[in-house]
């Protein structure tokens, strides 16, 4: 039962993710479009003064909230929940399967292309200034916070209520946080434990509502 809904969890978001890995390639694989800048460009440094990595990870921070989104309202829209929670399995590993299947799908998405990008930079040839794999440290560390991003998204499409009154603070909490903890990369500990506490305070809340909600 268990590797069914993994089944059906990667196949209903893959899409969403070959969809934001197009995206993200058509900034490697198509140079002559006005978004891209680093590939035709060699006089800039890849990760130091140039927005290439960034707008990667924006990219991809948009597919981790559109894969929260997509894990939740699209069940309740389409009122699987019911059918999905009815199942000899207890509700928690339910949630646990779409949880770990979304948050390898954002990982993978924001990951793969930011590798990719670092292999090119250190091929001899590709740009005129040096490289150090050091230096794509911060793109790595936002890579680490993005779950904290689709746990606010899906927390957002599981809790009941209106969009435009409580249902979207968990979202915008999640974003706001991010954004506080870039504060903290002077102490890599701290914000390590930071994205950790943050992280498993949302997988509480969510099996918290998980486990309360009405879906009927």
């Amino acid at each position: 039962m268990l590797k069914t809904l993994a089944w059906k969890e990667s196949r209903e978001l893959l899409p969403l993710a070959v969809l934001a890995l197009v995206a993200q390639g058509l900034f490697f694989a198509a140079p002559w479009l006005p978004l891209v800048r680093w590939s035709g460009d060699r006089g800039t440094i890849p990760f130091v003064n140039q927005s290439a990595a960034t707008q990667l990870l924006y990219l991809a921070g948009i597919a981790a909230i559109a894969a929260g989104l997509w894990q939740t309202l699209w069940e309740s829209g389409r009122g699987t929940f019911q059918f999905l929670l009815h199942r000899p399995v207890e509700r928690s590993r339910v949630f646990t399967v779409k949880l770990a299947v979304g948050m390898a799908a954002t990982l993978l998405v924001a990951g793969l292309p930011i590798l990719i990008y670092a292999l090119w930079a250190a091929l001899p040839g590709t740009h005129a200034s040096p490289f150090f794999w050091s230096m794509t440290t911060w793109a790595w560390l936002i890579w680490f916070r993005l779950p904290i991003v689709y746990l606010g998204a899906f927390l957002s499409g599981l809790r009941p209520g209106r969009w435009f009154g409580s249902r979207a603070l968990p979202l915008a909490a999640a974003v706001l946080v991010v954004l506080f903890i870039f504060a903290l990369e002077q102490w890599p500990l701290a914000s390590l434990v930071a994205t950790l506490a943050v992280e498993t305070g949302f997988l509480l809340v969510i099996y918290r509502v998980a486990a309360t909600r009405d879906y009927s």
